[in-house]
């Protein structure tokens, strides 16, 4: 299976309609000493940052850095080097607006078009019996220290990390790999205890962590045992209990953890303080546009950790190159502002399924409310008594779309019924009451909410992070639930908080953002959304389900849990019939039959069970970019694949227009 040839044709047809331009920054000391290698004779172009420092002897020439063939980039407009870019973070586990952990270094890239096209590497072949599969990686690409970059990288993510027993699991392949083969430096072999045509889709998808986060063997192999025998003692002087933590914390999905880590990243974190990050671009990156230029176009970039109200006074005042996250709550202001500030506001459109979704938990610890929780009449109810079109209207300016969350319209396997119209996605209150009174929840305390069986107020607390979504959204459905008896209790905690919560069985409901809804993302995912090991509405499930993938995938056996017995609870029938169709489609042929019907039968349950509880999706997606900001566009990528395209993978194309 060869994608060689879309790269060409579209590199070809682009240079036919545009005529771009290949100015670069103004006269500088950079400028003046790149003058003296200006004259010698090299097929691609560079910064005149990076030429200063060959003109220097601190760095090989732009021919030497690049591999022979490096991945070529198709933008709307062919930019022009220099600057520092302006960005901002709402946490500290984010490096930026601009530039963030979705930078990812992706070894296939789905393209604007929704297809599978050359990454990291720049090929591909999956066998006729799709039980191996081959990449052919580029001869000569390095990472950012200048080290190469060979397949003995990927043997070294797959076997010394994700397949030693001591690892954190995040490390773990759950995908049925008999055998990884290094050929030679650039090529990689691939064999499958079973055919798997989803490989393709997996290389390309962006949250792929197994293919997207390959890790620095030359590097890391310091703190592994296999390589270094005071890999632990190392560790441990670092304050680490054993060397699988600390090889775990060096090689983070996210590099800010250790700034030192080299990456294929097109920028490199130099600078760091407790509320500023600075990046300077990778010397050695891949890429090139159509016309030879080394990429990215923009020098630098100055990333400030700033709070919500900041944020947007910042970009208000002006002092902010591209903001990626703005809260669409301030839409209005934003664009009132536009002039002063010196920016465009751009509408694109909606990406993810819902803005406010409501994970019930399904393993509840404490059991009276647990059973609550579980009887699908309370999850109907809680979805009847929400008011969508209201919170569409105050929140959103009545520009998303009232839904029950699921996959986006546009995913080829998509029903009304999941999303705009779901029977339970009315408001509703009056049938909300008679399901509540059905349960038996009929005794009210003195300010009028339910009491549950054992005489207790039933009190739902809802848990946020609060980063993506307004928690005005929360206080309207807070007043929703109320209206129909049932009290709750709005909790805004740290991400990181957030992320390890929602992997226990203590919390009740909790409150996030739904991304993962296009086609590419929830493929790549395993139908995100709509699985219990994606989005933890059922912790203890999620564990037995966690066993039993990595049992299939050859990865462990029952004796490796312990007493010989699956950790977790098993989940009830209805629940694993999701899971086998979810894995079904997952291993299919991507848009085949077989890939149509599991999704169809999984996103179905998904629907009728209402185990997360959707509100408004499909909201548009802002971006504000500074007046002087080129390849800003409203709507460059379209189709199944936006979300992956517009998540951060074409920064690179961003330049100063003057």
């Amino acid at each position: 299976m060869n994608r060689k040839l879309w790269i060409t044709i579209a590199a070809a047809l682009l240079a036919s309609l545009m005529p771009g331009f290949n100015a670069w920054a103004t006269a500088s000391a950079e400028d003046e000493a790149a003058e003296s290698v200006a004259g010698v004779a090299t097929k691609y172009n560079e910064s005149p940052m990076l030429a200063a420092l060959v003109a220097k002897g601190e760095l090989p020439p732009v021919d030497d850095r690049l591999p022979i063939e490096p991945l070529v980039k198709v933008a709307p407009e062919i930019g022009r080097y220099g600057g520092t870019a302006s960005s901002l973070s709402r946490n500290s586990w984010h490096e930026g607006d601009l530039f963030g952990w979705w930078q990812q270094a992706s070894t296939l890239e789905i393209t604007p078009d929704s297809q599978v096209g050359p990454g990291v590497a720049r090929d591909y072949e999956l066998s006729a019996d799709q039980m191996t599969f081959t990449l052919f990686l580029r001869e000569g690409m390095k990472w950012s220290d200048g080290e190469p970059f060979t397949a003995d990288a990927y043997v070294f993510r797959y076997q010394d990390l994700g397949m030693n027993p001591d690892m954190p699991w995040g490390y773990r392949s759950n995908e049925p790999i008999e055998s990884m083969t290094a050929v030679d430096d650039y090529t990689l072999q691939f064999r499958f205890s079973k055919p798997y045509p989803r490989i393709v889709i997996s290389m390309a998808n962006e949250d792929g962590a197994d293919w997207n986060r390959i890790r620095p063997k030359h590097y890391l192999k310091k703190w592994h045992p296999d390589y270094n025998p005071d890999a632990d003692k190392i560790s441990k002087e670092e304050g680490f209990d054993n060397w699988g933590q600390a090889l775990a914390h060096h090689g983070n999905w996210n590099y800010v953890v250790d700034p030192d880590v080299p990456t294929l990243r097109p920028w490199v974190l130099r600078q760091e303080s407790a509320t500023t990050r600075l990046y300077e671009r990778n010397p050695y990156w891949y890429s090139v546009d159509t016309e030879g230029n080394q990429l990215p176009y923009i020098d630098r970039v100055q990333a400030t950790l700033t709070d919500g109200e900041t944020y947007k006074l910042k970009v208000l005042s002006g002092e902010v190159t591209w903001a990626k996250f703005p809260a669409f709550e301030d839409f209005t202001l934003y664009k009132q502002n536009e002039a002063s500030g010196d920016y465009k506001v751009l509408v694109l459109s909606g990406l993810f399924g819902g803005m406010h979704t409501y994970h019930v938990n399904q393993n509840h610890e404490e059991p009276v409310l647990a059973e609550v929780l579980r009887d699908l009449r309370f999850r109907r109810a809680l979805s009847l008594a929400i008011d969508r079109e209201e919170m569409n209207e105050t929140l959103y300016s009545g520009m998303g779309v009232p839904r029950q969350i699921t996959v986006n319209p546009d995913v080829s396997y998509y029903k009304p019924e999941w999303g705009e119209e779901h029977p339970y996605a009315t408001y509703d209150p009056d049938q909300a009451n008679q399901l509540l009174d059905e349960m038996g929840l009929t005794e009210r305390d003195r300010d009028g909410f339910r009491k549950l069986p054992n005489g207790e107020t039933l009190n739902i607390t809802v848990v946020s992070y609060g980063i993506w979504i307004a928690p005005e959204g929360e206080e309207l459905v807070k007043e929703y639930w109320g209206d129909v008896g049932i009290k709750s209790t709005l909790r805004l905690v740290e991400p990181g908080f957030f992320w390890d919560y929602r992997g226990t069985t203590e919390w009740v409901i909790f409150s996030e953002r739904a991304t993962g809804t296009d086609e590419f993302y929830t493929d790549g995912d395993a139908g995100r959304i709509g699985n219990p090991l994606g989005e933890n509405w059922g912790a203890s499930w999620s564990q037995y389900l966690q066993a039993k993938r990595a049992i299939d995938a050859g990865i462990k056996t029952l004796d490796d849990y312990e007493g010989g017995v699956m950790p977790g609870e098993l989940p009830p029938p209805l629940v694993m019939e999701l899971w086998d169709n979810l894995m079904t489609a997952y291993s299919s042929v991507f848009g085949s039959e077989e890939y149509r019907r599991g999704y169809e039968r999984a996103f179905g349950i998904f629907a009728e069970q209402l185990w997360v509880i959707g509100t408004v999706g499909l909201v548009p997606d802002l971006r504000i970019a500074k007046n002087n900001l080129g390849n800003a566009t409203q709507e460059w990528f379209n189709g199944p694949g936006t979300a992956v395209n517009r998540w951060g993978q074409y920064d690179w194309a961003l330049y100063f227009k003057e």
